[in-house]
């Protein structure tokens, strides 16, 4: 456990490091694109591990292959409007991908609260909750 908050405090130090030297070293819009370009991978790799560590079919792992193309779509996006600001290009490409992403996010949502539903325990919460009001009951 201690291994691995030592590692956790080394990594926010590195990337606070590199957050430095990419706004010292880049104009501001172009450090902003770089992280945000940055992120989308990180989180576009995070969820193809978790994606591929649930079991096939199930309802988890679907929810994980809609919110990965959610997330590439973003990414996209984000590359796109990168190369676009870098070499003055125009167009509507960007749109689209933010237009997929913002489509796969409400899928995504969507098969949550099916997940929800499916796995959610609030009707028996609230029956246990009076089972413990009750006095002279101990469990």
């Amino acid at each position: 456990n201690f291994k691995m908050r030592f590692m956790e405090l080394l990594w926010t130090i590195g990337i606070l490091l590199s957050l430095t030297a990419i706004f010292a070293i880049a104009p501001f819009d172009i450090a902003i694109n770089a992280i945000i370009i940055s992120l989308s991978i990180l989180s576009l790799v995070w969820i193809h591990i978790a994606r591929i560590s649930l079991s096939r079919g199930s309802s988890l792992r679907r929810f994980a292959s809609y919110l990965f193309l959610c997330l590439l779509f973003m990414f996209l996006f984000s590359l796109w409007n990168f190369i676009s600001q870098l070499f003055l290009l125009q167009g509507y490409l960007s749109y689209a991908f933010l237009a997929c992403a913002y489509v796969l996010l409400v899928i995504s949502c969507y098969k949550l609260m099916e997940i929800g539903m499916e796995f959610g325990f609030s009707i028996q919460a609230k029956g246990i909750k009076k089972l413990l009001k009750k006095p002279g009951k101990k469990f």
